[in-house]
């Protein structure tokens, strides 16, 4: 996880401590490091179409936190939660994801144009470091 998108979830962190819902133990349980509480109460956030647990899972799955590393469940994941979420700043990270693996070709077939349309959109969400250092990479390989 990069620092910008580190300090964003530490932000609503902090700002949901009381918070007992499903997504915010699995948020919790996640900055713990205890990965099989967190996969187990993000899958229940899920099933109730959450879209940031759908977020924080898909990131599960890309890195290998807590489960088998399989970055095509990750980009299943990125898509639902873009597809439930709307324009929300966790949703956002999910549109940045889902676009690395769209120009590095994990788990989803590489396309360079679908990649650049995700990163387009973080930016016009929150303006996003990330997606406009992904970008220029996007620039450099064409």
């Amino acid at each position: 996880m990069n620092k910008q998108e580190n300090n964003k979830l530490h932000q609503l962190y902090n700002a949901e401590m009381t918070d007992q819902s499903a997504f915010a133990r699995g948020r919790r349980a996640l900055f713990d490091d205890d990965y099989e509480q967190a996969q187990q109460c993000f899958r229940q956030a899920v099933s109730e179409g959450h879209a940031e647990a759908m977020t924080f899972l898909g990131y599960m799955y890309r890195k290998g936190l807590g489960v088998r590393r399989d970055d095509a469940k990750a980009a299943v994941l990125y898509r639902q939660a873009i597809n439930t979420g709307g324009d929300t700043l966790l949703t956002s990270v999910a549109y940045n994801n889902l676009g690395v693996l769209f120009m590095k070709g994990e788990g989803v077939a590489k396309n360079l144009i679908k990649a650049k349309e995700l990163f387009l959109q973080t930016i016009s969400f929150d303006g996003s470091e990330d997606s406009k250092r992904h970008l220029k990479e996007l620039s450099e390989l064409n």
